[in-house]
């Protein structure tokens, strides 16, 4: 059978080596803006893999098509707050009025997942020696669709694609305004452009000496309850933590916005862990519509079905954080494929 995959990300390298695997003949129409290097996909942050029935059967399918047997942990963490320099657990964020809140509960869970290899591995063995076609620095001209089939989708305005299956891994906002307006009615589009969408601010901070010793997620609320809280992870024996927080996805290209925002964040690390000052070096990283609020788009059979041979399984959903959107995208675009 015959595949064209559209993906910006690492979905789409994860799903093509488990075609091609299988014996299918597979074209990757990549719309990133960047190389195909691990490097692209390496920003900062720390593994939170839900611990769900969707991200097991991701890692499961990831096994299979890199031939990489690994195992599947589960952790027993629950999160933990700092109140007056004393560790606690984390039962809430309380008054809170931040728009960060829903992004930032994903992780407040008691459970989740890692695996026994590291994602590094899994993300070089997917860029490299793939038998598959990838075209780079693409964009989606048109669609052209017959009855309840695609014929052919063009990207770049002139090259044509045809196959028995196209499947699509990008946020659903980028196949709406070339679809026609009678497949996706007008209630479907203004809900979709509605959607709540989120910039994910990372920080890593070097410490003279190291925070406490603690494996749990931390979460740091403000005093301030407009301000956003962020949930951090602690590395001990390279004396270095990682925070993260959301802002709204409109807000990110704001520089001031911005810094403001990392400074405040500085200054919960430092109020909460005064025996450790921040060294001089950090690292901060901005990722625009990292975290979207698409959960309903899977429930959605007018927009999921559209066509009988496209498959929507966009990675911007609100059950997924980080590397685990690309694997739960695998997860569900996989089923679609097999049946």
């Amino acid at each position: 059978m015959k595949f064209v995959i559209v993906s910006d990300g690492l979905a789409g390298f994860f799903l093509a080596n488990l075609l091609v695997k299988k014996n299918h003949d597979v074209t990757l129409v990549d719309t990133g803006n960047e190389p195909q290097t691990p490097e692209r996909f390496r920003d900062i942050g720390f593994s939170f893999l839900p611990n769900t029935d969707t991200v097991r059967r991701g890692l499961s399918l990831l096994e299979e098509g890199f031939e990489m047997p690994f195992e599947i942990h589960e952790h027993e963490r629950a999160p933990i707050t700092v109140e007056g320099h004393d560790i606690k657990p984390f039962v809430g964020f309380g008054e809170s009025r931040s728009v960060a809140v829903q992004p930032l509960s994903l992780f407040n869970a008691p459970s989740s997942l890692s695996i026994s290899c590291a994602e590094k591995m899994i993300i070089e063995n997917a860029l490299a020696n793939h038998r598959f076609k990838v075209l780079p620095f693409s964009e989606m001209s048109s669609i052209q669709i017959v009855g309840n089939l695609i014929e052919r989708i063009t990207i770049n305005g002139q090259t044509d694609l045809e196959a028995d299956r196209y499947i699509f891994l990008n946020s659903p906002h980028e196949i709406l305004p070339i679809l026609p307006p009678e497949l996706v009615g007008s209630k479907t589009r203004t809900r979709l452009a509605k959607t709540s969408s989120w910039a994910r601010l990372a920080l890593r901070l070097n410490h003279a000496e190291p925070l406490p010793p603690v494996r749990e997620l931390v979460f740091l609320l403000p005093n301030q309850p407009d301000a956003p809280p962020c949930v951090g992870q602690i590395d001990e024996s390279l004396h270095c933590s990682t925070w993260l927080t959301f802002v709204p996805t409109e807000l990110a290209d704001d520089p001031a916005y911005v810094a403001d925002t990392l400074k405040d964040m500085r200054k919960l690390v430092k109020r909460s862990f005064p025996m450790s000052e921040p060294q001089p070096k950090e690292t901060v990283a901005v990722v625009p519509r990292a975290l979207a609020d698409l959960s309903w788009i899977f429930e959605n059979q007018d927009l999921m079905h559209i066509a009988d041979n496209l498959v929507i399984s966009p990675r911007l959903a609100t059950q997924s954080v980080g590397f685990s959107q690309s694997v739960e995208a695998l997860s569900r675009a996989a089923i679609s494929c097999y049946h």
